[in-house]
């Protein structure tokens, strides 16, 4: 954009003119130099095209005429008194000359904040991270306005290089203030892990639990008030989490937890944290809105169509600002919901999983009480002899059968035993005279005789019963690994829905 035009016009007597106008954008000024034709040679009219139009020195006739003239944006660019073929590349100088002084205004400014800066890092003993802060949002004012092309080039290569030099100072001084915050940090994360290691020697040797609890909790308190390094704080974070964890085992069981459901704890403390963040997102709006307004209110009292337009298309990045935020927050509403929908789940979840530990335990139980009943039954189940005679018995029964009404002895002996437990032992061989067989009458009712077997057949149905209860205790076992990999299913979900959520929460806090 050039800041000198050269063009043929006339003057208030019809005569012929060269004019050579060049803006002073510093002053907000034309200048306007009036040549008479008689006096404009060749070459002369050549070196105002050529050298003069590109910032060279050109020497001026006696002849000149020069008129200053105020830039406005209501007033002509040229008096009355002069008049010109091309009126077109007049009102474009007029435009763009506008243009040129407000933006050497905003370069102007924006130096004089780069000065202020300067001197600022100059007379710092140390490094400030508040003026990094301020340097970093000069800088990006700068690009934006760069961005906007508000600035011209050679203004903006300026504040630049100018910027660069504060940026290295305040480098330098970090540097040697990250070195002595580094030592400091590896001196405090040598230190925690002093005490950790001690925390776990006393685990190991059984010390009460609770006291290390508490000893854990103030170290951790104490973690979040001392400035490490990012490496040194996660790694020390990771190792009181580990810690945490080797106690809550100590003292709960492996689930680490004494009696919530840990998908649902886990569901309840994501729940907290997105209800936070969507605070935080309407609180961004709210504020995002008020900037507008204000934005708004400043377009109307503008010092000019420049400063209008710059005024105008911030608030248009606020509008897109604003608009991407509401996404966001339509979707952590979204996800609001959702997160209610599976707490009330695994609220439900959590019940059943209650009342079948309830019923577990009272099968629990009863099996206890039918082992119990089994072993003391079989204490006073029948003697291994007296059921080898009832065998026998038995035996001889199934031949009696075929000689008919032929009573074994040895169930005489038997029956005779049962009442009288004092007989005499019985001999197995039977007892019949030689002349001729001892006849039994057979009884009035025809029945058999019966041999008591009530001892095998309690045992044999026992035996059937502990059966029946293995096969309980199978399908128990079934259900219970089909509802874990449920709950393993669940949690594969969960935990992968939150690490989503977790980067989407990560990128608005840092917009």
């Amino acid at each position: 954009m050039k800041n000198k035009i050269v063009l043929w016009g006339k003057n208030e007597q019809e005569e012929k003119i060269l004019l050579a106008i060049e803006l002073i954008d510093k002053e907000n000024m034309v200048k306007i130099h009036q040549f008479p034709a008689a006096v404009v040679t060749e070459e002369f009219n050549k070196q105002l095209m050529t050298s003069w139009k590109n910032g060279e020195e050109v020497p001026f006739p006696a002849e000149v005429v020069t008129l200053d003239r105020p830039l406005s944006v209501t007033d002509d660019l040229l008096p009355e008194t002069i008049l010109v073929d091309r009126t077109d590349v007049i009102s474009r100088a007029k435009a763009e000359w506008h243009f040129v002084v407000l933006s050497s205004k905003l370069y102007e400014l924006y130096s004089s904040e780069l000065a202020d800066i300067k001197e600022k890092v100059t007379k710092m003993d140390e490094y400030k991270s508040s003026v990094w802060e301020e340097m970093k949002g000069f800088w990006t004012k700068v690009q934006q306005q760069v961005y906007d092309k508000n600035l011209f080039r050679e203004h903006a290569n300026n504040l630049r290089k100018g910027s660069d030099e504060v940026f290295e100072s305040l480098k330098s001084m970090r540097k040697s203030l990250d070195n002595e915050f580094k030592a400091e940090s590896k001196k405090h994360y040598e230190n925690f892990l002093g005490q950790l290691d001690e925390i776990k020697t006393k685990i190991e040797s059984g010390k009460s639990l609770q006291p290390l609890f508490e000893e854990l909790k103030k170290m951790q308190s104490t973690f979040k008030n001392i400035k490490f390094t990012r490496d040194d704080r996660n790694k020390l974070w990771n190792k009181i989490d580990a810690a945490f964890k080797i106690l809550k085992e100590k003292k709960y069981g492996k689930s680490g937890e004494p009696s919530a459901s840990n998908a649902l704890g886990r569901l309840k403390n994501r729940y907290e944290g997105l209800m936070k963040a969507i605070d935080r997102m309407k609180g961004s709006i709210e504020k995002d809105l008020r900037d507008k307004n204000g934005q708004s209110q400043q377009a109307g009292r503008a010092m000019g169509q420049l400063e209008a337009q710059l005024r105008e298309a911030r608030v248009g990045m606020i509008n897109e600002r604003i608009n991407s935020k509401q996404v966001k927050l339509k979707d952590m509403i979204a996800t609001k919901a959702e997160l209610e929908k599976r707490m009330a789940k695994e609220e439900a979840r959590a019940k059943k999983q209650a009342e079948r530990a309830e019923m577990d335990a009272k099968k629990q139980e009863k099996k206890e009480e039918i082992k119990q009943k089994i072993a003391k039954e079989s204490k006073s189940a029948v003697d291994p002899a007296e059921a080898e005679k009832l065998k026998k018995a038995a035996e001889q029964i199934a031949e009696s059968k075929k000689n008919k009404n032929v009573i074994p002895p040895i169930v005489a002996a038997v029956t005779e035993s049962e009442v009288n437990p004092a007989a005499e032992a019985i001999s197995p061989e039977p007892q019949v005279q030689e002349e001729e067989p001892a006849v039994v009458e057979e009884p009035a009712t025809n029945e058999e005789p019966k041999v008591e077997t009530d001892g095998e057949d309690s045992i044999m149905d026992k035996i059937e019963d502990a059966i029946e209860d293995i096969g309980e205790v199978i399908e128990d076992v079934v259900d219970a690994l089909k509802d874990k990999a449920e709950e393993v299913i669940e949690v594969v979900k969960e935990a992968a829905k939150e690490a989503k959520d977790n980067i989407d929460l990560a990128m608005n806090e840092e917009e």
